[in-house]
């Protein structure tokens, strides 16, 4: 078997795997009650609203489709796919170990496999979006917008995975309350997304990030208006949506595409 069909191969087995583990192991849905670990720190107030992950379904289906497309015959010897397919592979497979442990434990080992979810995918995008990269309709819709899509969520998931769980595990939040870290959690996700738009933008990526900064804005904003985690989260989600109009109108007006260089 060629390395080309082995990374066909790989991409196509890990997608279908994060598409149907969850089918087969959350059978009740995702919550805290099927997830196994510890449960005694104050809960997060930086979460989405449970509607948020609605998005996984999404994810999930446009993981499939980039692995169909780049297991096509001919793909394989594709520039691109052969520069993005064993990143893509490691990803999807490490989602797949992210579904395991969130449901049967340890819990606590979620935490460096998303980052590695983020740190695989994330150049997968960042490539898939340089402007030398030859693109039509069909890889802008089966390659840039699953991969915008997957990171937009990651963005914000990895720092709010970590916030969510390292606290059941010992971690004090570098002595800092629950409100005062959860602005830190909507900080940092803000400010790597805003670095990703600056460099290289896509508006799947930006509603994706929009989507997930809402969602915390809405599930911390129940209690009562003026929570500040929700108001850091709506300036957030404007400031975002500042600087990708920024980056994005000129070049959507211009018919130059969305890559930046």
């Amino acid at each position: 078997m060629t390395p080309d069909r082995l990374r066909q191969i790989a991409n196509l087995l890990f997608a279908l795997g994060q598409l149907l583990l969850p089918l087969l192991i959350f059978t009740r849905g995702f919550d805290a009650s099927t997830a196994q670990g510890p449960s005694a720190a104050a809960p997060n107030p930086a979460s989405p609203a449970g509607y948020a992950f609605a998005v996984w379904g999404v994810i999930y289906l446009g993981g499939l489709a980039y692995a169909v497309l780049q297991s096509l015959p001919g793909a394989g010897a594709d520039p691109l796919f052969r520069r993005i397919g064993w990143l893509t592979a490691a990803g999807f497979a490490l989602c797949c170990a992210w579904l395991y442990f969130a449901r049967f434990g340890p819990v606590l080992l979620t935490v460096p496999i998303i980052f590695g979810m983020l740190i695989t995918l994330g150049p997968a995008l960042m490539i898939a979006l340089q402007p030398s990269t030859s693109i039509g309709w069909t890889r802008e819709a089966f390659v840039r917008v699953p991969l915008a899509i997957y990171v937009g969520w990651l963005t914000a998931a990895t720092f709010v995975n970590a916030a969510d769980v390292l606290p059941d595990y010992g971690f004090d939040r570098f002595g800092l309350s629950p409100l005062i870290f959860g602005l830190g959690v909507i900080g940092a996700a803000a400010v790597l997304a805003i670095s990703v738009v600056l460099f290289r933008p896509h508006p799947a990526y930006v509603a994706t990030v929009l989507w997930a900064l809402v969602a915390i804005a809405v599930a911390a904003g129940r209690p009562g208006l003026g929570n500040p985690v929700s108001l850091a989260a709506c300036g957030a989600a404007a400031l975002l949506l500042g600087v990708a109009a920024i980056r994005l109108l000129p070049r959507a007006t211009s018919g130059n595409g969305f890559a930046s260089g």
